[in-house]
């Protein structure tokens, strides 16, 4: 995913997780041919995925 550019959102997401106390955990991207690409974070707590996800967008999926 070259093209990502998420210029200073970068830098507030990563002061989030330490905020949070949350471990950054290496995330995954999977390119699909007509939505692009996907990042996944991953979160400890569900509250803060929660929050995260209406921060900088996107929607929270429980495994």
């Amino acid at each position: 995913m070259s093209d990502l550019d998420l210029g200073d959102d970068w830098d507030k997401m990563l002061q989030f997780y330490l905020e949070r106390d949350e471990a950054l955990l290496v995330g995954c991207s999977e390119a699909q041919a007509d939505h692009g690409g996907w990042m996944i974070f991953n979160f400890h707590n569900l509250k803060n995925a929660e929050d995260f996800a209406k921060r900088f967008g996107g929607e929270v999926i429980e495994f």
